[in-house]
């Protein structure tokens, strides 16, 4: 093999180690939705649990979400110590580089990186919430990142109780 096709090889496999993919530790997926919205911490979660989720493109009817239960298959654990936080009326979320988001304004997943104060995102009904502001987040130590892998589906919801969800899609991440 030529010697500078390895070298681009090895040099880019480190770069894509080094890449943070996923959620923080804390953040908060959703679990159950009936009769009440359910929540765990993303760090409880482990392999063979069932998370709510959805098939962004063939499961929406009158556009809603068809929601369902997905088994976790996969679990990926990465650190980094820098986030992309937006605010939502009261609440902030932190998302890693490279994490997905559906973005409603521009109808497609889009890095937490690229979204920008004023889109608008899709909560787990199907409803469109504006981001109000958005900024980096840098911690002085690193922290786990989870990124989950599911049976069917790698779109599934993060958020709480007080401010409903928004959809994720850590897909090939």
């Amino acid at each position: 093999m030529n010697q500078k096709l390895i070298i681009f090889l090895l040099s880019f496999s480190i770069f894509i180690y080094f890449i943070s993919f996923g959620l923080p530790c804390g953040t908060l997926v959703l679990i159950n939705y009936s009769p009440h919205l359910e929540f765990d911490y993303i760090q409880n979660l482990k392999v063979g649990d069932y998370i709510i989720a959805c098939n962004f493109k063939n499961d929406w009817v009158n556009n809603k979400p068809h929601l369902y239960f997905s088994k976790i298959q996969k679990i990926k654990i990465t650190k980094t110590n820098k986030y992309f936080s937006f605010n939502l009326s009261n609440c902030c979320f932190y998302l890693t580089e490279f994490e997905r988001i559906y973005n409603a304004t521009r109808k497609k997943f889009i890095f937490s990186s690229d979204i920008n104060s004023q889109d608008e995102i899709l909560n787990h009904i199907g409803n469109k919430r504006k981001i109000n502001a958005t900024s980096i987040y840098t911690n002085d130590n690193t922290i786990n990142n989870y990124n989950l892998t599911l049976e069917d589906s790698n779109m599934f919801f993060i958020g709480d109780s007080s401010c409903n969800s928004i959809l994720v899609n850590s897909k090939d991440n």
